[in-house]
């Protein structure tokens, strides 16, 4: 017999990780979750490559000298490596990974843009850019959020070592540049912390409603024949069945009280039963 499932209670949620401390509500919590992110994984890499191609419209109207090389890789190999990403998101193996495929997108795009700063004027396009990668990072990935917190942080420091390393920027420029990536990063987390925590707290309480019903139903068919108690749980309230014939079976047990006077009562139920 299968064991019942423990239920999940705001108490069993780890405040700073905003995961269940039990690994069995952890496991149902991320099996409820996965188709209906999944469809918003694959939205989003088509939401990326609409982006990027946009960012390659605005590149060749700002400046056509000196950006042919980051508006080929842009449209060549960076397209084709989120369009492959988003492919794999189909496959058996890794549409179960679809953050860790959104993970790898956020660090390689990150990584682009970093590269970026040592080949192209003006520089403040790559600055927004990155912004974009940063805020991508929280709305895009939201769903584990010690995963999301990581990837945006690395891709912020990844920023700061990109512009320093090309010297794009003055040393003032990059502690500015710093101070916002840090502020987004900060509100990013903010955010992502308040939707996954609502989204686990509507989790628990579902689960919560869940086994009401359970109960319910269990209470219904301890008292009530199943296909009586099936029908009160599709919602008649008014049950009143036409026989054609019926026998009705009147028993008594001799010497019931006496019996029942001499054993216990659960020695009773079980002896009737």
């Amino acid at each position: 017999m299968a064991q019942p499932r423990s239920e999940p209670s705001r108490n069993s949620l780890n405040r700073l990780t905003l995961r269940f401390r039990d690994p069995e509500p952890e496991t149902a919590y991320q099996a409820a979750r996965l188709q209906p992110d999944l469809r918003y994984a694959r939205m989003a890499f088509l939401m990326v490559v609409l982006l990027n191609a946009a960012f390659a419209v605005v590149e060749d109207w700002l400046h056509k000298s000196n950006a042919d090389l980051i508006r080929y890789l842009r449209l060549g190999p960076v397209a084709v490596v989120i369009l492959v990403l988003y492919g794999l998101t189909y496959t058996r193996h890794l549409k179960t990974r679809y953050s860790s495929l959104f993970v790898f997108l956020a660090i390689f795009y990150s990584c682009f843009y970093a590269a970026s700063f040592a080949y192209a004027e003006p520089t403040i396009l790559y600055i927004a850019g990155f912004m974009t990668v940063i805020i991508g990072v929280y709305v895009f990935i939201p769903f584990d959020f010690v995963v999301t917190t990581v990837t945006g942080w690395t891709a912020a420091v990844i920023a700061i070592v990109g512009a320093f390393a090309a010297h794009a920027l003055t040393a003032e420029q990059v502690a500015i540049f710093a101070m916002q990536l840090f502020t987004v990063n900060t509100i990013g987390m903010y955010a992502l912390y308040r939707i996954n925590h609502f989204r686990r707290l509507e989790f628990i309480n579902l689960e919560v409603i869940s086994a009401e019903r359970s109960r319910y139903q269990e209470l219904l068919v301890s008292i009530l024949p199943r296909s009586i108690a099936d029908r009160l749980q599709r919602g008649e309230r008014r049950i009143a069945d036409h026989f054609d014939e019926s026998t009705v079976l009147f028993a008594d047990i001799a010497g019931f009280t006496e019996v029942s006077a001499a054993h216990a009562p659960d020695e009773m139920v079980d002896h009737l039963n």
